[in-house]
C-alpha cells in the first residue's frame, strides 16, 4: 500500500486560490479608493499654496472654529518691527487665500513668526474677513 505522497489536497489549493484572490481585490480597492483616502481639506490645498508662494515659510494651517482658519507664516524678519512688509506679506496672503476658493471659511488668521535681533521669537496676527476672489 503505496500512497503518493507528491499530490496536493484540494482543501490546499482553494486556500492559496482564495489567499490570492483577496490579495488581488485588495490592492484593486486600494487602486480605485485612493483619490477617496487622500482627500485633501481646505487647509492641505492652502497650506500648499502658501508653501508654493513663500518657501521656507513652513505654512500651518488650523481650523480655530468651525468657519474660521489660522494661517501660521515663519518669516526672515521682525514682523514687530518692519510693519510695511509685513502688510505687504499679510496682503499676499490673504491674496493667495482668495484664490483657493474655499467655500466653508469665513474668517482668516493669519500669524507672521519671526525673530528680533536678539534672537527672541516675535509674533504678529490680522485676522480678516474671508471673500473667495472672483473669476
Amino acid at each position: 500500500m503505496d500512497t503518493d505522497k507528491r499530490r496536493t489536497p484540494i482543501y490546499k489549493i482553494i486556500a492559496f486560490a482564495w489567499a490570492g484572490l483577496l490579495v488581488v481585490l485588495a490592492f484593486v480597492w486600494v487602486l480605485v479608493y485612493r483619490p477617496v483616502l487622500k482627500h485633501e481639506g481646505p487647509d492641505d490645498r492652502l497650506a500648499a499654496a502658501m508653501a508654493a508662494r513663500f518657501p521656507g515659510c513652513d505654512a500651518q494651517v488650523t481650523h480655530t472654529e468651525a468657519d474660521a482658519l489660522r494661517v501660521s507664516l515663519k518669516v526672515s524678519f521682525d514682523p514687530t518691527m518692519d510693519a510695511d512688509q509685513a502688510q505687504h506679506v499679510f496682503g499676499k496672503a490673504l491674496e493667495i487665500a482668495g484664490a483657493q476658493r474655499l467655500t466653508e471659511v469665513k474668517t482668516l488668521k493669519i500669524e507672521l513668526v519671526g525673530t528680533n535681533l536678539d534672537g527672541h521669537a516675535t509674533s504678529a496676527a490680522q485676522t480678516f474677513d474671508y471673500e473667495p476672489a472672483s473669476k
